[in-house]
């Protein structure tokens, strides 16, 4: 009985020190797992996973997403590629082999963590693997909107109003612009985004608020502009000729009193300031004759 296990632990050793040389012959990396951090809503993507066999035969490749196993890429077989059910994923299998993986119309349920698993054949059957995070982002659909203007302001009057983006995710981010530069801090009211939907899709507000003065005006004028952003995509609204940037477009009128007035409202009727002195004048110059 003693022999008997002094020749089974001999065994043992000799097929462990057997395998260890084996892995010194025939090794395999994974060279580089290329996946974007962050892909646009309803894009196609192609995740990549490269590998080094060294010598050794491959087995299969499988993709993971968040521990679930969606695609496998097997030589042996036929088919060689096979792909699983798992919601947010859509493989595109005539595009799909080795080392490419194209997903097709990805959704907000395509976000989460995916694995690359690459493994050997016999006698080493050696794995290896890496992951990597995919967010997918939805930008707004609309422009931000502007709300709490009232049609008309004066000097000296409170401006408090709120821009709101569209729903999108991540949230935007809100900027505004006095004249085309960027408003002071203080003048800013800041607000959490609004929550909507399973997605949880996000919709940001900023407020604005500053008693109106002389100098905000440039030229008789003054220009109050809402910019969302999502620099992960370089996403930025941008005005055009069919759909302006939401704006408040403020002018001086005849009697030196600036007025405000929403850009959809079209321009204020307002008589030149020039055309007033003049006119003045003549009545002075007339009155002074008789």
């Amino acid at each position: 009985m003693n022999s008997f296990h002094a020749s089974c632990g001999a065994t043992i050793l000799l097929v462990l020190l057997w395998k260890v040389e084996v892995e010194m012959c025939f090794g395999l990396t994974l060279t580089q797992l290329q996946i974007p951090r962050h892909v646009l809503v309803n894009s196609d993507v192609s995740l990549e996973c490269i590998f080094d066999m060294e010598g050794a035969a491959l087995y299969a490749v499988k993709w993971y997403k968040d521990g679930n196993e969606f695609y496998r890429f097997t030589p042996a077989n036929r088919p060689q590629t096979q792909s699983f059910l798992l919601p947010g994923v859509s493989v595109n299998l005539q595009m799909s082999g080795r080392n490419v993986l194209l997903l097709s119309n990805v959704s907000l349920d395509s976000s989460g963590l995916y694995c690359c698993e690459v493994s050997a054949e016999a006698p080493t059957f050696l794995t290896v693997s890496a992951t990597e995070d995919m967010h997918v982002i939805a930008p707004p659909k609309t422009e931000p909107t502007i709300t709490g203007a009232r049609p008309w302001y004066q000097i000296g009057d409170k401006v408090s109003i709120n821009c709101s983006s569209g729903l999108s995710k991540p949230a935007t981010t809100l900027a505004w612009f006095l004249n085309g530069q960027l408003v002071d801090r203080v003048m800013l009211q800041r607000y959490e985004p609004v929550t909507v939907g399973r997605h949880r899709m996000e919709r940001s507000v900023l407020g604005l608020g500053f008693t109106v003065q002389p100098g905000h005006f440039r030229g008789g004028s003054m220009k109050l502009k809402c910019l969302a952003t999502l620099p992960h995509l370089n996403y930025q609204s941008q005005p055009d000729e069919t759909h302006e940037q939401p704006a408040i477009a403020l002018q001086s009128t005849y009697n030196h009193r600036p007025s405000v007035a929403a850009i959809n409202h079209g321009p204020s009727q307002a008589v030149p300031a020039i055309a007033v002195l003049r006119h003045m004048l003549l009545l002075i110059f007339i009155h002074v004759i008789f």
